[in-house]
């Protein structure tokens, strides 16, 4: 199985806003220093898919296997004189193992469509300004805007950086995805600085 790096916690944390964060703050006062970054991401079926792309196809796998490994309890319990093959499969820990790998998977499956739908029904932009140590959000949509929030870094409780985001886990707003997909190679240097994660390693 992957690593669990986007359902830590509860899936409506990491998927119902991706990121957004309705609460109030004030705007920054003039004279405020410039931001070391500025990213921006859209809250889309797209950014689910990719976000939640390697957890789709191991689920897709796992109902494959389960439905073939159901589709075989059936054959070796309806067989008469199976011999081994009946003993293999018939086993009830193969039927309630089998059920509860598809049924899970499913769920996920369905949930994640479900998702999909609504974020490209609600599409939305979130903005990002990340400071020396703190980083703001403002999301828009359809040019209204609908929420503005300041965090400090020490409000993260994990950082982590994925192939195509950045994923900052803060417990009062969710799971905040910053997408990488069209920011330049030197701004993911300069947040890996701030957020305080190494480097990849190269080769």
């Amino acid at each position: 199985m992957p690593e669990n790096d986007v359902t830590e916690g509860t899936v409506a944390d990491a998927s119902a806003d991706a990121g957004l964060s309705s609460g109030k703050s004030e705007m920054p006062c003039e004279g405020a220093p410039e931001p070391v970054v500025r990213s921006a991401a859209t809250l889309d079926g797209k950014l689910y898919k990719r976000l939640y792309g390697k957890w789709i196809i191991v689920m897709c796998i796992l109902c494959a296997l389960s439905a073939a490994l159901l589709a075989l309890w059936i054959a070796a319990y309806t067989i008469d004189d199976g011999g081994t093959f009946s003993e293999l499969f018939s086993a009830d820990y193969n039927l309630w193992g089998a059920a509860i790998i598809l049924v899970c998977s499913v769920v996920f499956l369905l949930s994640v469509g479900k998702i999909r739908r609504e974020a490209n029904a609600n599409v939305r932009e979130n903005i990002y300004l990340f400071y020396e140590g703190e980083f703001s959000i403002e999301t828009t949509q359809r040019g209204r805007q609908i929420g503005l929030t300041r965090l400090a870094y020490a409000d993260c409780k994990k950082i982590r950086e994925r192939k195509g985001f950045f994923l900052l886990t803060v417990p009062a707003v969710g799971l905040v995805v910053v997408d990488k997909e069209k920011m330049p190679q030197e701004d993911c240097a300069r947040l890996r600085g701030l957020f305080g994660i190494p480097s990849p390693k190269k080769g």
